[in-house]
């Protein structure tokens, strides 16, 4: 195992230093990750003939994530991931207005962890190298309750595997809803949109969404639907795809798939080009992810020398259920001074 480390471009309004850690493996796997925004910048990994090329979107300097901010490339998402209905929730018989971002709603907390310094520290040990990130959100920002201490643990190891530890405590009862918001395109530097990508994964149920995206709180089977992946399915069924959910993000996914509920620690779902032969594993202890189909990139982003345009990557972000707070008969995502915040997601790269 190899861990590097080296200054990461900085550029625009952000002029604080800003560190690139590079973590690789035998294989010749090799993850990015930077200290703004706990941002994963770059995934490079062998195709089926062993070719090692990109399969995640990035930009090569910070001037990229601050003038491209709203798609989120690679960051860590808190305090709460998806958006927060009227921006408004109660907890133990209070009433919070938090930051509204997305017309009346707050999406994503506002950002709040995408666009801060993290403290870093690097290590490596044997067959696993990684870094540990921290920061800690103030109480009241972004008008949330306590403050929390988050860390995110990034380890890689010899075995292609990729594992993120969410751990955080608080101050004072609060919600925190934390993820990943890498975009992954297996076909390799960007070589072709993911829209035949195949999708693999027991996930038996969906979020119904309004038409801004907060759900409804309807849980709807997938069962007939383009939302049915059980048996797997291209990425395309959703783009084509008549239903009015499909249609309403602009002809894709944006929607909360949720895990059988049988009691297992771990659930999956496997993202595969068949061109490339590169195959991708996500496991997470979480109870559900969000696929989002990258259905608002659009050419104002140029990522790596590619125009921007929808389907240029799909995120897998696992996590609680979106605006649970505001949901009663979704699980609770309360955290409180008296219980740690602990939650692992799992990335597997392979080939077939």
């Amino acid at each position: 195992m190899k861990l590097v480390s080296e200054p990461f471009p900085t550029s625009g309004t952000f002029q604080d230093p800003v560190t690139k850690f590079t973590l690789s493996n035998k294989n010749g796997m090799e993850v990015d990750i930077i200290t703004y925004g706990g941002i994963i910048t770059d995934v490079r990994v062998p195709d089926k003939n062993g070719n090692v090329e990109s399969v995640v979107l990035g930009f090569d300097d910070l001037a990229g994530y601050e003038q491209n901010a709203g798609l989120c490339l690679g960051c860590v998402v808190g305090r709460i991931a998806g958006r927060i209905d009227g921006a408004t929730f109660s907890l133990d018989g209070k009433t919070y207005r938090v930051s509204a971002n997305d017309g009346a709603n707050c999406n994503h907390g506002n950002h709040e962890f995408a666009n801060v310094l993290w403290e870093a520290h690097p290590w490596t040990a044997g067959t696993s190298a990684g870094v540990v990130l921290s920061y800690t959100s103030l109480e009241g920002s972004n008008g949330f309750p306590g403050e929390v201490k988050v860390e995110v643990h990034y380890t890689l190891d010899e075995e292609n595997q990729f594992l993120i530890h969410y751990a955080a405590v608080t101050s004072e009862p609060t919600v925190l809803n934390l993820t990943n918001h890498t975009y992954f395109n297996l076909s390799g530097n960007l070589k072709d949109t993911v829209t035949d990508h195949v999708v693999t994964t027991a996930a038996d149920r969906f979020l119904e969404l309004r038409p801004d995206n907060v759900p409804t709180g309807q849980i709807l089977p997938v069962d007939g639907t383009p939302f049915d992946f059980r048996q797997g399915g291209p990425i395309r069924c959703g783009v084509e795809s008549k239903h009015p959910q499909n249609v309403q993000v602009r002809h894709g996914y944006d929607h909360a798939f949720l895990f059988p509920e049988d009691g297992a620690d771990l659930h999956s779902v496997t993202l595969t080009c068949p061109t490339s032969g590169r195959v991708l594993t996500v496991q997470t202890d979480y109870p559900c992810f969000v696929m989002y189909t990258g259905n608002f990139i659009n050419e104002s982003a140029t990522i790596r020398g590619h125009i921007g345009q929808p389907r240029l990557g799909v995120a897998l972000e696992a996590q609680s259920l979106p605006n649970a707070m505001n949901l009663p008969h979704f699980p609770s995502v309360r955290l409180s001074p008296e219980h740690v915040y602990s939650h692992n997601t799992l990335w597997q790269f392979s080939v077939k």
